[in-house]
């Protein structure tokens, strides 16, 4: 077929025509046959699949088509074959999570009371992350930042200067964001060995990432320590690419709170002290019970966020992992908040009033349930937020839902 008839056949926007022209001469040299094929420009295994099932490179194309010729040039390496209408490019195959090590630990407790001291290894799966706020900005609440409205009008950026390195111009209603500012910001939870799963609001505009840091406990030892046992030194691996769900605050401020990390580098597995955790792909077949039994079950949320409720500045964060036992169940803030959802399945709702839920640094950080054995642990949330002072007796903590964005997180593990 001549470039001019597949022109005409393709019926594709110019700038992707272009791409498509330069293809058919790659294809020359060189030939695809079979689906399986070899990335660019990484050189891994991959599968010749429409570019609508590939999301990495399907991102590329909406780069391309905002005029950038890096992406464009980027793509053009990486289509298999032009079939009438349908691109068919090389994407690298989805990396799923380890599911024969996944949801392991080392100490198996049975009972845990808010804000308690987590014991070393019961969690091997946290991350944290660190990063920079690498631009000073001073915002409206009619500013276009999804967020600012409602940090100033409720003092969050006051209350919360520690994870949105943010603080509270009362006198003009505003949002200044400090400079250069480095700070631990949000959690995360580790799902292979190069994947992290966290929030999407800790990467906002401005934010810098350092670092993820795997494997750490208590942030003033090193190494930790504890029950006999002496944990290897935490991995810090800087980040390699950022994935936000692509409509994350949209159509409500809220929704799709939920983010993909790749780090630079596999991170190294420890028995007890690094595993990944499992996700709840198929909860009938792996947890013995299904998503809709998650209502009514307690779940644990971990992380290094504040302690103190009654501390609205975030000055008493946590330097050892905390945990806090957790009531999945929709209560009268549960259900103000999912009215606001298109889906109320997009997040569940857990806390029971007692002074118990996440707070400002757990951001990011898993909630989870055991399988019916209580065997392996799952991530079946995402902390997104919570009430404005942590612990009120009247709200809960939200939590994105992992089953609901099963898909979404397979398909962009690439």
């Amino acid at each position: 077929m001549s470039k001019y008839n597949l022109l005409r056949h393709i019926k594709m926007e110019k700038w992707l025509l272009m791409a498509a022209m330069v293809c058919v001469s790659l294809m020359h040299t060189s030939h695809v046959e079979a689906q399986e094929c070899t990335t660019y420009p990484d050189h891994r295994p991959g599968d010749c699949v429409g570019i609508q099932q590939c999301p990495s490179l399907n991102s590329l194309l909406k780069q391309a088509k905002g005029g950038s010729s890096t992406s464009l040039n980027t793509l053009r390496k990486c289509i298999c074959s032009v079939e009438g209408p349908n691109l068919r490019v090389c994407c690298r195959r989805p990396i799923k999570p380890l599911s024969n090590q996944c949801g392991l630990r080392l100490l198996n407790t049975n009972k845990i009371v808010g804000g308690e001291d987590a014991k070393l290894g019961a969690w091997p799966w946290m991350v944290l992350f660190r990063a920079t706020q690498s631009s000073h900005s001073v915002v409206s609440c009619s500013d276009k930042h999804i967020w600012c409205s409602e940090w100033a009008a409720s003092g969050w950026c006051q209350r919360n200067p520690y994870f949105m390195n943010d603080d509270c111009m009362k006198s003009c209603n505003k949002c200044a964001s400090n400079i250069g500012s480095s700070n631990w910001i949000c959690g995360g939870v580790l799902i292979s060995e190069q994947y992290v799963l966290t929030a999407a609001h800790c990467f906002r505009d401005g934010t810098q990432i350092e670092f993820a840091r795997i494997g750490e406990f208590d942030l003033n030892d090193n190494p930790d320590q504890g029950g006999g046992r002496t944990a290897p030194k935490p991995q810090d691996i800087a980040v390699d690419r950022e994935i936000k769900h692509p409509e994350f605050g949209s159509p409500c401020l809220r929704c799709n709170d939920i983010a993909l990390v790749r780090l630079a580098r596999p991170a190294q597995l420890y028995r007890y002290f690094v595993q990944p955790i499992c996700l709840p792909s198929n909860s009938e077949r792996d947890m013995k019970y299904p998503v809709s039994a998650f209502k009514g079950k307690w779940g644990v949320a971990a992380g290094w966020g504040v302690t103190d409720a009654a501390d609205i500045y975030g000055t008493t964060l946590s330097d050892i992992l905390q945990q806090a036992n957790l009531k999945i169940q929709d209560k009268f803030f549960c259900h103000q908040q999912k009215a606001k959802y298109p889906n109320d399945g997009m997040i569940l709702c857990a806390g029971q009033g007692d002074g118990k839920d996440t707070c400002r640094a757990d951001s990011g950080g898993p909630l989870m349930l055991p399988d019916i054995d209580g065997v392996r642990y799952y991530a079946v949330g995402i902390t997104s937020f919570g009430a404005t002072v942590c612990g009120n007796p009247n709200a809960q903590g939200i939590f994105t839902s992992v089953y609901h964005y099963i898909d979404w997180i397979y398909q962009n593990m690439v």
